[in-house]
């Protein structure tokens, strides 16, 4: 949900401050079932992938940096 915000941090420009009233009318867009309930699940898998894809460049990265060593 924080990265869903904070792509949203363009509308408050110069002289808008993203203060707590203003956030209060924010609408936060997130994926959703069929019925209009928050995908869950989706979210869950998502973020799953993100973090193998995030360990598997840290181990190409490591194996890149022992190889010169």
């Amino acid at each position: 949900m924080a990265k869903s915000i904070t792509l949203q941090k363009d509308k408050y420009g110069y002289g808008l401050k993203m203060g707590t009233g203003r956030l209060k009318k924010q609408s936060i867009l997130l994926p959703a079932n069929s019925d209009g309930s928050p995908d869950y699940a989706f979210m869950e898998r998502f973020m799953k992938t993100q973090e193998v894809k995030l360990m598997e460049l840290y181990v190409n990265n490591k194996l890149k940096r022992c190889q010169f060593e």
